[in-house]
């Protein structure tokens, strides 16, 4: 082994060192700055990768993609409603499949509430449980899941003087 990688070896890690951790970029202009030897970033990642010691992470691809606007007044005016599914790990989680997440849209304030399975009973008991808290919207908007199309969840709303609104599916307009 070559003396150039026992030193890079020893600038990666060892964390009192600025350059510890870091990408090629940074372990090269730091190797440069400090002048002890003459490397190139292209020797840098050809040392990491053939060696296989130093591990270079790429940085997340940014994928942006055009949203729907949705416009609120303030908190409690809209809150969005959806199920997450958590059945892989229901042996983890003495048998809850599903997390109900209801977000209020302005504060993007979030209330999570476990449940068993996904009939309109439980995921009305589950609002009311929200609901309880002493908050309530003007509007909740859901997907169109026989869920929250229940007889049970739609009374609850009613009642409670709440509008119901379903999302459109998304579609690609290219």
């Amino acid at each position: 082994m070559a003396s150039w990688e026992k030193y890079l070896r020893n600038i990666y890690y060892n964390p009192a060192n600025p350059a510890s951790f870091a990408g090629p970029d940074k372990l090269y202009r730091f190797v440069r700055t400090d002048g002890k030897f003459v490397l190139s970033k292209y020797k840098i990642r050809k040392m990491a990768t053939t060696t296989g010691t130093i591990q270079f992470t790429k940085r997340p691809l940014k994928r942006s993609f055009q949203r729907n606007r949705v416009i609120v007044i303030g908190i409690d005016d809209q809150w969005d409603v959806d199920l997450m599914d958590m059945s892989k790990f229901s042996k983890f989680n003495s048998g809850y499949n599903f997390i109900l997440v209801v977000i209020d849209i302005f504060s993007k304030y979030v209330w999570l509430r476990p449940l068993k399975n996904k009939k309109g009973e439980s995921v009305a008991n589950a609002l009311k449980h929200v609901l309880s808290e002493g908050r309530s919207p003007n509007r909740i908007r859901t997907d169109k899941g026989q869920e929250f199309r229940s007889r049970l969840v739609e009374s609850l709303l009613k009642q409670k003087n709440i509008q119901h609104l379903f999302a459109q599916k998304y579609r690609n307009q290219s």
